[in-house]
């Protein structure tokens, strides 16, 4: 049997923009998210994870997985905004932003994430 590893990332939708966090080890910015537990959906995993990091409410919806390593897959939901204001644990954020979707890929600079979100936005755009 294979094993994986799956992470969940909350692409948060609100208005034209998109929400980015810094995290300070890597200091890299990325989307929230985070590792999926055992027996949890991935739809629950991303709405833990962007309410854990950022202390907010999201309705995930379009799912859109990405293989960026052998071994692991990253799955990028759309995520309605729903409720609550942006806030950070200062510990392991550095920063957060609203960013145009499209400036996204100037933004993010981990160099693996970096590969999976170009990946994400091309399927985005054949949606």
């Amino acid at each position: 049997m294979t094993s994986f590893t799956v992470t969940g990332y909350g692409v948060i939708v609100k208005g034209a923009e998109v929400l980015l966090i810094e995290r300070k080890k890597p200091p890299v910015w990325e989307f929230p998210g985070g590792g999926l537990k055992k027996g949890e959906s991935i739809r629950d995993c991303i709405s833990r994870e962007v309410f854990e990091e950022v202390d907010i409410k999201i309705k995930p919806g379009l799912l859109i997985p990405v293989i960026e390593i052998e071994g692991h897959i990253s799955v990028f939901g759309l995520c309605d905004y729903k409720d609550g204001n942006v806030v950070i644990d200062k510990n392991t954020h550095n920063n957060f932003k609203w960013v145009r979707l499209k400036e996204v890929p100037n933004v993010i600079n981990g160099l693996s994430i970096a590969r999976s979100v170009k990946s994400f936005l091309g399927e985005v755009v054949n949606y």
